[in-house]
């Protein structure tokens, strides 16, 4: 397929066209994956379209975190001029169903997680009992199941997040032996597939910062799936080590690599495309009813608990100290630790 004649009808600004400079240089250099840190407000989206438009001249996916920013990228296409005439919208595609040229989809399109995966779900209970026994919230596999059922026929909105971390756990794990795609939805499957007919060799991932979690775990299978396109990631945040688990933190790295190209701030400043900006903090004095209330919060808080300490002989509701001691000394915790 020859790429049409799409042209950026504009100017780069310096720090744009410093970011082209960087990439252009680096894909002589045989490089696959172009990492670039920049601002809010600096043109990451058109600096984005037009690597794709000039530079890498292919059939190109765009990947957001949410629907707002996905629309976003289509309408900066508005720039961009195909000969004498705006972009012909049929080069365009917002539907994973039937991409096009340039396909701008949420991360959630292609790595929806399959509901009806039964195995998993046997794991996870399985690993649920394995821990509250380690945890000696119960003796034996019996009892923690007797647990389990307990708490879903008592709480079973509970219930259902306690076995929804469980089943996350062992979905993590599996996707980062197998690349995840197993795992997925059968319409993530069915997308990645109209994906790779149209021979997408470009993946731009937009706040790439997110990748640390599922979407980071899928999209390794995805990028082989699809014959290991050319990745471009783009954020305003770049996640921090210390913030992440190693496994977590080695996948992202090995993924993205190091920042090729980070956007100073001040430089945008300068150049009139952000507004400088300084954190200002006015105090002002609390009205009478709020002065009020906040003096009469602790001593509310202290009726409250002389309330709760004492029992009701009538309803036989226990005192909250007895309460805990008598919950504590049975292990009565339906959920475990």
């Amino acid at each position: 397929m020859t790429f049409p004649d799409i042209i950026f009808n504009g100017t780069l600004r310096p720090t744009q066209q410093e970011v082209v400079s960087v990439v252009k240089q680096q894909l002589t250099d045989d490089q696959r994956e172009f990492y670039v840190v920049a601002p809010p407000g600096s043109g990451k989206t058109v600096t984005g379209l037009y690597l794709w438009a000039h530079v890498f001249k292919c059939p190109a996916l765009v990947l957001s975190p949410n629907s707002a920013i996905q629309s976003q990228w289509l309408a900066r296409t508005d720039l961009f001029k195909e000969g004498d005439s705006d972009v012909n919208p049929s080069l365009l595609s917002s539907n994973p169903k039937n991409p096009s040229l340039l396909t701008s989809l949420t991360y959630q399109s292609v790595t929806l997680p399959s509901r009806n995966s039964s195995d998993f779900e046997t794991i996870a209970l399985q690993s649920w009992v394995d821990h509250l026994i380690e945890k000696e919230a119960a003796r034996n596999p019996d009892e923690a199941m007797t647990w389990i059922t307990n708490l879903r026929e008592q709480n079973l909105e509970y219930f259902q997040t306690r076995f929804n971390t469980y089943l996350k756990k062992i979905r993590d794990a599996h996707a980062d032996l197998s690349g995840g795609l197993d795992t997925l939805h059968g319409s993530s499957i069915a997308n990645l597939r109209a994906l790779k007919k149209q021979g997408v060799q470009l993946i731009i991932l937009d706040e790439c910062h997110h990748l640390l979690g599922h979407w980071g775990r899928v999209l390794q299978g995805i990028h082989e799936f699809l014959d290991a396109p050319y990745i471009i990631g783009l954020t305003a945040t770049p996640p921090d080590e210390s913030d992440h688990d190693p496994k977590s933190w080695e996948r992202y790295e090995n993924f993205m690599g190091e920042i090729d190209f980070e956007v100073p701030i001040p430089a945008v400043v300068k150049e009139g495309y952000l507004a400088p900006y300084q954190d200002l903090c006015y105090f002002t004095r609390p009205t009478d009813d709020e002065l009020s209330y906040v003096s009469n919060t602790n001593q509310a808080l202290l009726d409250l608990l002389e309330i709760v300490s004492q029992g009701d002989f009538e309803t036989q509701r226990m005192s909250l100290p007895d309460f805990i001691y008598d919950t504590l000394d049975k292990r009565m915790l339906m959920h475990g630790p």
